[in-house]
């Protein structure tokens, strides 16, 4: 459970049912681990940290680069006529599902592999997205994958 938490990041409804185990179990091993937060994980390693330290002012530097795409050949939105909408400002409420799953992408995908080369990562998106649409189960749907909730329900909310 320790393992599956420190290399996939996954929480402790989604070991619960890969292991069998009821995830309030799941999640008190987790805490007696120090792994219940997964703010104390580092991305890269798997290690939990708490803060750092250097010796001297300077010694180290912190970018925040969000930007994980390329713009096609051919241009994107803009080249082809389609238009944008934009949610209001500060409201993250009215962008939730977005926001939800740049997190997921981010901690699933982006930031657990290592990829070789730019077409490297475009393949494994396009894996990683056919298993987060198609055998991924979402807490949100109950334990649904997206496909049979769309199947079930006619439309994915």
């Amino acid at each position: 459970m320790c393992r599956l938490r420190r290399q996939k990041r996954w929480g402790p409804a989604r070991i619960a049912a890969r292991t069998g185990v009821p995830a309030s179990t799941v999640h008190r091993i987790l805490v007696r681990n120090g792994l219940n937060r997964l703010s104390w994980i580092d991305r890269p390693t798997g290690k939990v940290i708490r803060r750092y330290e250097r010796p001297q002012p300077g010694d180290l530097v912190h970018l925040d680069v969000k930007k994980a795409g390329k713009v096609p050949p051919g241009g994107g939105w803009r080249a082809h006529g389609r238009a944008t909408t934009f949610t209001r400002p500060y409201r993250p409420q009215t962008n939730g599902k977005a926001e939800r799953f740049n997190r997921t992408l981010s901690d699933e995908f982006l930031h657990n592999h290592k990829f070789k080369s730019e077409p490297d990562r475009r393949r494994r998106l396009q894996t990683w997205t056919h298993h987060y649409n198609l055998h991924r189960h979402h807490t949100a749907t109950g334990r649904h994958t997206r496909l049979t909730r769309q199947q079930s329900h006619g439309h994915y909310n």
